[in-house]
């Protein structure tokens, strides 16, 4: 997203997708981190739609079905994902002494189902974009009974949040270093809710209560920039860029001017003693969030053959963004009290159009 969004030439985020359904091959469907591998098909969704590259989709089509695959045999009996080999990778934090980048199940569970529901659901338009219509229509029957799943067994009504997992004892066969034994407290924090809001898992009612919560109350915990990227998608889809997006961004003020060659991996230290490298390429999200909010743009055809534009100042006095397509830029600059100034390449077809200031 943020290569899309800076260079325009996504040839290296197409050979990295590739080179991801390799190791998928590979490994029959497996990846040492298990979040990563859903959150791959939403990578593989996302560069064909900046693209309209659809030889990328068939490449990658057998390693998406073997990943599909893969986790219907994690699935239990009620629905959700029960028996993986681990629930990595949530955060960079720890909770309770308990990391977060191998978490229990009562705090990685729902952040996993979670990833695997938006997996469906980006591999859901991989397949109809392929016209493999049986393919589609077995990921949208699986996303339906995931997001059933998800609201009956890890949703509080009184409370009005997602919980962070079930506390059901882990089988003996699947502990080791990277699934410890659970436990038996119940966790209430942003990041099931950030991602219950961004997916879609809830109405667009309950998502924006969610983020609302997770921006007001300090009890659903800190998360780090990797989290961070979610919070602000979730934002921008349902509705509240204006509200929050220039805040949320503001947390990396301080990485700019400490380090002129990255951004640090984390707001906060997971443990007193950790010091961040500047190496991890989701230190750079508003890179792609902010001109995103900005134009408040979102892509309808592949390739950018057409688009929805929303241009909004979020509140400032002026700003001007570009962003490059595989038909020339997209421009467009914007003052205060002034006609915004905006240019779209004659070849892709722009739906709408509103100054939301």
């Amino acid at each position: 997203m943020m290569t899309a969004f800076s260079y325009g030439d996504m040839a290296l985020s197409e050979f990295d997708v590739i080179r991801t359904a390799e190791l998928l091959r590979y490994h029959d469907g497996r990846m040492f981190h298990t979040t990563y591998s859903l959150v791959w098909v939403k990578m593989l969704y996302d560069t064909y739609m900046f693209t309209g590259n659809t030889e990328l989709l068939r490449k990658c089509a057998d390693a998406l079905g073997l990943l599909i695959q893969r986790f219907e045999t994690y699935i239990g009996e009620n629905g959700l994902i029960e028996t993986p080999p681990d629930y990595m990778f949530v955060d960079w934090l720890y909770i309770d002494g308990l990391s977060l980048h191998h978490p229990p199940k009562a705090l990685g569970q729902t952040c996993l189902n979670m990833f695997y529901f938006g997996a469906l659901e980006s591999a859901e338009k991989v397949y109809e974009a392929l016209s493999e219509k049986a393919m589609a229509n077995q990921c949208k029957t699986l996303l339906e009974r995931t997001r059933s799943a998800i609201n009956l067994h890890l949703y509080d009504k009184e409370k009005e949040l997602y919980f962070e997992g079930l506390n059901t004892p882990t089988p003996e066969n699947l502990l080791g270093t990277y699934m410890p034994q659970n436990v038996e407290k119940r966790y209430y924090r942003a990041h099931a809710n950030i991602l219950a809001a961004y997916f879609g898992v809830c109405d667009s009612h309950l998502a924006k209560k969610l983020i609302r919560k997770v921006m007001t109350q300090p009890e659903l915990g800190e998360c780090q920039p990797y989290f961070a990227h979610y919070l602000l998608e979730a934002v921008y889809k349902n509705g509240l860029r204006e509200e929050y997006t220039l805040g949320i961004a503001g947390r990396w003020k301080p990485f700019v001017t400490e380090c002129d060659k990255g951004l640090a991996e984390g707001f906060i230290a997971p443990e007193p003693t950790y010091s961040f490298d500047h190496s991890h390429a989701w230190g750079g999200t508003p890179l792609y969030s902010i001109p995103k909010a900005l134009l408040g743009i979102d892509i309808l055809e592949a390739g950018y053959r057409k688009i929805r534009l929303a241009p909004s100042l979020l509140g400032l006095e002026a700003a001007s963004v570009e962003i490059p397509t595989p038909f020339g830029k997209i421009s467009c600059i914007m003052k205060k009290g002034e006609k915004i100034k905006l240019n779209v390449p004659q070849e892709i077809t722009v739906e709408y159009i509103k100054n939301s200031d």
